[in-house]
């Protein structure tokens, strides 16, 4: 007895397909779709940190470096995965 192999092919294509609206209709819904979860939604309060950390001095005008933000996230307790500082890169992006 021999295996329907169309059958098989338009069951993984009807598959696919509904997968693929189900990923438009998430991305429309919320704008994005699978991927690794925005450091906004997962620790909101690291970037609200940084932006304050950021944040022109209503004296002088002046903002923070990235560097020395990162620096004094981390001294705050923020820190990577394996324990270290941030990079001013990375907090640059975070700031966008």
């Amino acid at each position: 007895m021999g295996v329907n192999l169309y059958a098989l092919e338009f069951e993984k294509s009807s598959l696919v397909a509904k997968l693929k609206a189900a990923r438009v209709r998430k991305r429309k819904e919320t704008g994005r779709c699978e991927g690794r979860k925005p450091l906004a939604e997962t620790n909101p309060q690291l970037v609200r940190e940084a932006r304050r950390l950021r944040r022109a001095n209503p004296v002088t005008g002046k903002r923070k470096s990235y560097q020395r933000v990162a620096n004094e996230l981390f001294d705050l307790g923020f820190m990577t995965a394996n324990g270290s500082p941030f990079k001013r890169e990375f907090i640059y992006k975070l700031l966008g």
